[in-house]
């Protein structure tokens, strides 16, 4: 029980989909989806906290949603949602920071190692070795 959540969190990281098509983009994570149309979106902006690149999109519909440079091709990503939205909702310097952001699986990384850790721990202790 004392696990779960971990095991909660390596089903949300394998859950997460973006796809992106000529009229939009959705995004996809467990149990849960959002679909932006590209027109619907009314700001793209992007934030930079050391080496990582969130891409913020929002819409009166969809809310607020955060992409982060951790996904694999996060800098083609970028190039489409700019290219895609039209130009009075992406925000100043935008283009700019996004134009060689900098890659980063590191936290990628750190989740699987700590749940195939606790996925160690759960099988011992299953098997008596504890």
């Amino acid at each position: 029980a004392l696990l779960a959540p971990f095991f909660y969190l390596a089903a949300e990281i394998l859950a997460r989909r973006i796809v992106v098509d000529e009229k939009g983009i959705t995004i996809s994570k467990l149990l849960r989806s959002v679909r932006y149309e590209w027109p619907e979106i009314s700001s793209v902006d992007s934030v930079q906290t050391g080496s990582k690149v969130f891409l913020v999109l929002h819409s009166e519909e969809g809310g607020t949603t955060l992409i982060t440079n951790t996904i694999g091709p996060f800098g083609e990503l970028a190039a489409i949602v700019l290219s895609s939205v039209p130009r009075a909702s992406v925000a100043e310097g935008v283009q700019e920071q996004l134009s060689d952001p900098p890659g980063k699986v590191g936290p990628l990384v750190q989740a699987w190692i700590a749940c195939l850790v606790l996925a160690a721990l759960a099988i011992g202790k299953l098997l008596g070795y504890s």
